[in-house]
């Protein structure tokens, strides 16, 4: 594994290389400006910050590079996420990352490699080793075609509170997946239409049961899946004193086949079934950046799942998306996210419908120090067998203070609670950190 981790590093690396070959001397202390997604930005506690506190980053043959190294010490009063008999222990994160951009004649190129390397002080059985690496932009032809594009591979061990049965695994267990996306973008006037193509291929590593001592068979789930999603975006006049659309309205309709490489799950008159299904969303919604104040991403719609198999009902539900963040006050940002998606576990024929709903708050103490918190709540709702629905309430408080471009620090909080009408899925967890992040 880490021969093929190396390998896949030199290659992002490469690739960025080979994709922008021209000098460039701007910051790179703006991480978000390798993000191609539609999130909202703008209103965060980094963008309130001076700019002699930014990470500066170096630069090198016409590459700007960002590595940063980050130590954190945790302790998490139920690291099994039990009912009863709760374990606590106290954590150890390493968190080494390199960030990489290029921009050439309007072209965007980013790559970058982040690890976490998690220690237990007294369970060792839970030691882990999660890691992510991307590549991604946007290649510009002219003002009207561009071609965006990302690859990214994320490996990591599969949460405690991830939802199964009742059956958690000895020791931690890996979740690999790869995916590449690649689109084009046309600009008529105001209505802009976007194609993207994607790919992504999940796998997972087997288990042992805690409770049981038998197999859990997590690999019953690695799937593929294929498709595209076809985008279109209206634009609204300009803002007078702004080069860039207060407003527009946008459509996303995508359709995904999902494919399972083994049989996924036994039923209970005993037969075997693959959950291999067509997966469709319909997406509307409007943006905008009114003012400088409200920037805001809402959409609603409808996601369906149509399983091959004849014993498994199709999936539809509500779609849900919201991300919003007022600025109340030049200190003071209210934030607000929802999302909804269908996710897959091996215990469960269809999978779940996650959807979370997050309310936040970030204040400016001083000029480098902040505040944050967050309020979240989650439902998990399982088609399969009702007893099994969850909600978790979720309370998150962050203070983080920018001694100065390369050395930042932070304290946080975090309490998590589970309710189910299975008792056994029931938990409360505290989870206290100290952090510091040195960047190069």
């Amino acid at each position: 594994m880490l021969k093929k981790t190396l390998a896949f590093t030199l290659i992002l690396a490469l690739f960025c290389v080979y994709l922008a070959p021209s000098a460039w001397a701007q910051s790179v202390s703006d991480r978000d400006a390798l993000d191609t997604s539609a999130s909202v930005k703008g209103l965060g506690p980094t963008d309130r910050l001076p700019a002699e506190l930014r990470p500066q980053g170096m630069i090198y043959k016409g590459i700007a590079f960002l590595p940063s190294l980050g130590l954190e010490t945790v302790y998490n009063d139920n690291i099994y996420a039990t009912k009863d008999d709760t374990v606590s222990d106290f954590i150890t994160r390493f968190k080494p990352s390199l960030v990489l951009k290029k921009l050439y004649d309007g072209h965007s190129v980013g790559a970058g490699i982040s690890g976490n390397i998690e220690r237990f002080a007294s369970e060792r059985s839970e030691n882990k080793e999660d890691m992510n690496a991307f590549v991604q932009g946007e290649l510009i032809a002219n003002t009207r075609w561009s071609f965006p594009f990302e690859l990214n591979y994320d490996q990591k061990a599969r949460p405690r509170i991830d939802p199964t049965r009742n059956q958690s695994p000895e020791e931690p267990a890996t979740i690999s997946t790869t995916s590449a996306n690649l689109g084009v973008t046309h600009t008529f006037n105001r209505l802009i239409v976007k194609l993207l193509g994607r790919y992504k291929d999940k796998s997972f590593d087997d288990g042992i049961s805690a409770q049981t001592g038998n197999p859990i068979l997590y690999s019953a789930q690695d799937y593929s899946t294929a498709g595209g999603l076809l985008g279109l975006e209206y634009v609204f006049l300009r803002g007078r004193n702004s080069q860039r659309p207060e407003h527009s309205i946008y459509l996303n309709i995508a359709q995904d086949k999902q494919t399972y490489d083994t049989a996924n799950t036994t039923l209970s008159d005993g037969s075997v079934v693959k959950s291999n299904s067509i997966n469709q969303s319909i997406l509307a919604g409007f943006k905008t950046s009114y003012k400088g104040i409200i920037f805001a991403n809402i959409g609603a719609g409808i996601i369906r799942r149509d399983f091959d198999e004849s014993e498994l009902d199709t999936l539809q539900n509500l779609d849900l998306e919201a991300d919003i963040a007022y600025s109340m006050t030049p200190k003071t940002t209210w934030r607000f996210n929802a999302q909804r998606e269908m996710d897959q576990d091996s215990d469960f024929a269809r999978g779940f419908l996650r959807s979370t709903y997050t309310l936040g708050l970030d204040y400016e103490l001083y000029h480098n120090l902040y505040l944050q918190n967050e309020l979240e709540y989650m439902t998990l709702n399982f088609e399969d067998q009702d007893s099994f629905d969850r909600e978790d309430y979720t309370a998150r408080m962050n203070l983080q203070y920018f001694l100065n471009p390369s050395w930042q620090a932070g304290a946080g909080v975090d309490y998590k609670t589970r309710k189910s009408d299975n008792e056994l899925s029931e938990f409360d967890r505290l989870m206290i950190m100290l952090r510091l992040t040195k960047f190069f």
